[in-house]
């Protein structure tokens, strides 16, 4: 594939793939994207690469196969947020490879006319996350690893976020916006559940992310009815089953 220097070379298939490419325009602006195609005319397969994430998007799925299977990857590839019917081909197809790990998502998604809901000029914004109180997220965060500190931090500092503190100053709720653009790591106590908190941050966090011209979408792992039905009750929408998973080279 080609490395692709001027990104607005693609913004129109994009577009026109709106709802298909979340997982490509949430990231591409970021600095540690970059963009492939498969040619620089009239590109037909688009691959975008952030740090370890691969996101392929092509009208043509089978174009995009032909891509992948030419493409010199590492021993591991680690794919972000396609859809499930283009994920299974991709396990399917790729012949050297075979599938490492998944995780079966679904994808909503708040439509432009709920926007109004979110808008009121009157309503008080949350406070944002702060770097003081990034250890207890972390030690919360359900991906918590020897890297997820320091990708916390980086999300609070680019990206709008939401929390909640007791009178004491503890912190009993939150939730920010990921690299994505995808909302997520919402969290709230235990002993804070069941008081309407998670649906206080979520509408906070939507609001701050419609203020800037964003679309809200989330991805919730399949099985978490809770937070599908706090989704709906936000307005968002389901739009479609996605799949994270990562390959390896195959040892045949």
């Amino acid at each position: 594939m080609i490395l692709l220097n001027n990104k607005d070379a693609v913004r129109d298939i994009l577009r026109d793939n709106y709802f298909k490419t979340f997982h490509i325009r949430g990231r591409m602006n970021n600095d540690t994207a970059t963009i492939y195609v498969d040619q620089n005319e009239n590109p037909k397969v688009i691959m975008l690469k952030d740090e370890d994430w691969y996101a392929p998007f092509s009208e043509n799925i089978y174009d995009m196969i032909k891509v992948l299977n030419d493409h010199d990857f590492h021993n591991t590839i680690d794919f972000c947020g396609l859809s499930l019917e283009i994920a299974q081909i991709i396990i399917k197809e790729m012949k050297t490879y075979e599938l490492e790990w998944q995780e079966h998502c679904v994808l909503y998604y708040l439509p432009e006319e709920a926007y109004i809901d979110y808008k009121k000029p009157e309503e008080e914004m949350l406070d944002s996350l702060e770097e003081e109180d990034l250890e207890t997220v972390n030690e919360f965060y359900t991906y918590k690893s020897e890297d997820s500190y320091d990708y916390l931090k980086s999300c609070i500092k680019k990206y709008p976020s939401s929390k909640i503190k007791d009178p004491s100053g503890n912190l009993i709720s939150w939730a920010l916006m990921r690299e994505d653009g995808s909302l997520g790591v919402m969290y709230t106590k235990k002993a804070y559940r069941n008081e309407g908190y998670a649906l206080k941050i979520s509408r906070d966090l939507i609001s701050k992310s419609v203020k800037i011209n964003h679309q809200p979408y989330v991805h919730i792992v399949v099985d978490n009815y809770p937070s599908r039905k706090l989704a709906e009750a936000l307005g968002m929408v389901f739009y479609e089953d996605v799949m994270w998973f990562g390959m390896k080279k195959s040892s045949e």
